[in-house]
């Protein structure tokens, strides 16, 4: 490997050549040839020895940092990951609905810590629905008065965080204002979350030597490296044979009171089980069409309900049975539903204009179409 030489190291090798080569030569500062022979030449190839030192760092995984150490990844399949923005609902209050109160897609709300997030779906407050947003703020009203809320209607909306990374997971009760005229308060009864920070040098460098290390290919990293590839996924905890997390294989293990772990009898081995966690939204379109089942022309019976993103072949099946039948034919399952965009409905299923009647505040939809946001915890 070439030793990179500073610019004394240079002029100095220079005056002793020179010496040898020319004895009565002045090389002394200020002198012409220390000028324009010495000098000038070995301060242009300080230059070169530095720049050879910038490509040096840049093209090696273990000092490589920034932009290139993204390139060196590239070259080998790897993608830093750059973060995720947390999300979650809000509960948005009013004093009066005596007007439309339009909630618009790209509002801001902004949390006590400087966190800023932006409403996901347009909707408007309506006095005719007046009655579902008192019911709203009834259910969360002892989370409204921990907070000094005394509001009588209240609406949840999803929002997402402006920005990528950890500080848009605020807790509960963070959420401080927002730029909605005519919201007299905002708060969120529940924690936001799905927020991660990018990838940092450190950890991206580590991923992208793992496949160099031969620990990429049926090694414990190399499954956790595959799984974590995937931007949804924030973690993944791999677990293989002898790890006293492993009982699919027979082991067994002692729990003590204190929650410590003992393997009391191995088992078979050759399993290998990997635990993701991730999130990852998307919109999805379910089309219905209402027929009553209650024989009693009520539209709220339980008879009548309808879950989301279930297909019709499992209208017999409980939620968690057809969750359980879509993992194990490797299909993610098209629920929780997180936030329901819209909702339109048509008597004739052509043009899917809303059609609703008030029913002491619950709304009656005929063959609507629902389009809402899935929020997978993978």
């Amino acid at each position: 490997m070439v030793r990179l030489k500073s610019t004394n190291e240079l002029i100095l090798n220079a005056i002793d050549f020179l010496r040898s080569a020319q004895p009565q030569l002045d090389t002394k500062p200020g002198s012409v040839a220390r000028d324009l022979i010495i000098d000038a030449p070995s301060t242009q190839l300080a230059r070169l020895y530095e720049e050879l030192a910038r490509i040096r760092t840049a093209q090696s995984l273990r000092t490589s940092l920034g932009i290139d150490l993204d390139r060196l990844g590239q070259n080998y399949g790897a993608t830093r990951k750059q973060g995720s923005k947390s999300n979650g609902p809000g509960l948005f209050t009013f004093n009066d609905i005596e007007a439309d109160i339009p909630i618009n897609k790209g509002d801001i709300v902004t949390a006590n810590n400087g966190a800023t997030f932006l409403v996901v779906n347009s909707l408007t407050i309506s006095s005719i629905f007046a009655n579902t947003y008192r019911a709203t703020a009834s259910i969360f009203r002892s989370d409204l008065d921990f907070v000094g809320i005394t509001d009588e209607f209240a609406v949840e909306v999803l929002l997402e965080a402006t920005s990528v990374g950890t500080i848009g997971n605020i807790s509960k009760y963070s959420l401080a204002t927002t730029s909605t005229p005519g919201v007299s308060n905002v708060t969120n009864a529940v924690a936001f979350g799905g927020g991660t920070n990018a990838e940092d040098d450190a950890a991206f460098r580590s991923r992208v030597l793992a496949i160099f290390s031969g620990s990429n290919t049926g090694t414990s990293l190399g499954y956790r490296n595959s799984a974590i590839s995937d931007p949804a996924v924030l973690d993944a905890l791999v677990v293989g044979p002898g790890d006293d997390l492993m009982t699919r294989d027979g082991t067994q293990v002692f729990v003590s009171e204190d929650g410590t772990r003992t393997i009391t009898s191995e088992g078979t081995g050759g399993k290998v089980d990997i635990y993701i966690f991730g999130t990852r939204l998307i919109e999805v379109l379910d089309s219905y069409v209402y027929q009553d089942k209650s024989n009693q022309d009520n539209a709220t019976s339980p008879k009548n309900d309808f879950v989301l993103g279930q297909i019709v072949a499992d209208a017999g099946k409980t939620v968690t049975r057809k969750r359980l039948d879509d993992l194990a034919n490797g299909v993610l399952p098209n629920q929780p539903v997180n936030d329901i965009i819209s909702v339109s409905g048509s008597s004739s299923g052509a043009n899917f204009i809303q059609i609703q009647t008030a029913r002491g505040g619950l709304i009656e939809y005929i063959g609507f179409q629902i389009k809402f946001l899935i929020f997978l915890k993978i």
